[in-house]
């Protein structure tokens, strides 16, 4: 789920990730690509998958990929829309 907080971060754009491990990360984009900075880790992903850092990692590069994937989304609908 993608998420805005306009009080306190008017320009930002969170995602949450409903299901375990749940967390919530804060979007950013930077030289050398998209940044996800988790701000909430709710199911405490290491726990999650036993301290086995490759799955957190893996499962960032996905975050990334739909990331990517529902923006490519976005564009589209918005350039038919015109």
């Amino acid at each position: 789920m993608i998420a805005d907080n306009h009080m306190s971060h008017p320009e930002d754009e969170f995602v949450y990730h409903s299901e375990k491990p749940r967390f919530l990360a804060h979007f950013t984009e930077t030289e050398e690509g998209i940044e996800f900075e988790i701000v909430d880790d709710i199911d405490n992903m290491l726990l999650y998958y036993d301290n086995d850092e490759d799955k957190v990692d893996e499962l960032m590069d996905t975050l990334e990929d739909w990331w990517e994937a529902f923006n490519e989304w976005v564009e589209e609908e918005e350039s038919e829309e015109q």
